[in-house]
């Protein structure tokens, strides 16, 4: 069981009801931000789990995960994000970006030898939103495997509905598949939903700021399928200006050993002011 991976997951909730309104379309990849998200902490993970810096523009020029496992400066041609670049030893991978248009299509991993052994692809909605992200891996000398498939569903809001992954038999990974239902959100602003696409820590931190696919903050999350499953309801404290300082929520197991037993989960946010 990946306790961080379910402290990720619940970022995502969808509306027990439909929501009226078109979707609304996403803004271009810009990494400016009037918010600026500064650590995000789980108990017992390392502190500060995420945490980011920033230009005086509201751009993030460092960001790290799991208190410095991946540390990446991070490059921008104008607006857009070109490169994120791991400075932890041994790695100093980089995380090359490739748009058409506004619209970030794919990120390709090189390592320090310039070798490209993993990367991912974007497809998008007509309007503009997130509907698939697939990950490849460098298999051998034969070219690239299928590693994950993530495929994206929303309410008419264009708050995220289902994220349903399927993680295919590569290497020493094993096939799953599980989805992610996000239900009844609340109306302030979301600042963790680039976390669901970061799923465990044996992978890189990669931001996507052009991609909004959620826009607040969910208060349920079910999640099925294989492996453990599991029932999440949160409840938020705000600060005055409706961002969230923490999340907790009552975890309880659908499904394993543990099935009916409940689980406490807390996130906290802090800003710069």
């Amino acid at each position: 069981m990946r306790i961080k991976h379910i402290l990720l997951a619940p970022f995502f909730v969808v509306s027990i009801s439909c929501h009226k309104g078109s979707t609304p379309k996403p803004n271009p990849p810009s990494g400016g931000s009037t918010i600026r998200l500064k650590d995000i902490n789980w108990p017992h993970l390392p502190s500060p789990f995420y945490h980011f810096e920033y230009n005086d523009s509201g751009y993030i020029t460092l960001a790290s995960f799991s208190s410095g496992l991946g540390i990446y400066d991070v490059t921008y041609a104008g607006e857009k994000i070109l490169k994120m670049e791991d400075k932890t030893l041994p790695n100093h991978d980089i995380l090359q970006y490739e748009y058409a248009g506004d619209e970030l299509v794919s990120i390709k991993i090189i390592n320090k030898n310039g070798v490209n052994y993993r990367r991912a692809f974007f497809s998008y909605t007509p309007s503009h939103q997130l509907q698939t992200l697939d990950w490849e891996v460098k298999d051998g000398n034969v070219g690239f495997a299928q590693e994950q498939t993530m495929q994206f569903s929303y309410y008419p809001d264009g708050n995220l509905k289902e994220l349903a992954n399927h993680r295919y038999a590569v290497g020493s990974q094993i096939e799953s598949r599980y989805t992610d239902r996000f239900e009844n959100y609340d109306n302030k602003v979301n600042v963790d939903a680039f976390s669901l696409l970061h799923q465990d820590q044996n992978h890189h931190l990669y931001l996507v700021p052009g991609i909004k696919i959620q826009l607040n903050n969910p208060r349920r999350n079910v999640r099925t399928g294989d492996g453990v499953t599991y029932e999440i309801d949160y409840s938020y404290t705000y600060d005055a200006s409706g961002r969230p300082l923490a999340r907790t929520g009552d975890l309880l197991w659908t499904s394993g050993d543990d099935s009916g037993k409940h689980f406490q989960v807390q996130t906290t946010f802090s800003y710069y002011d």
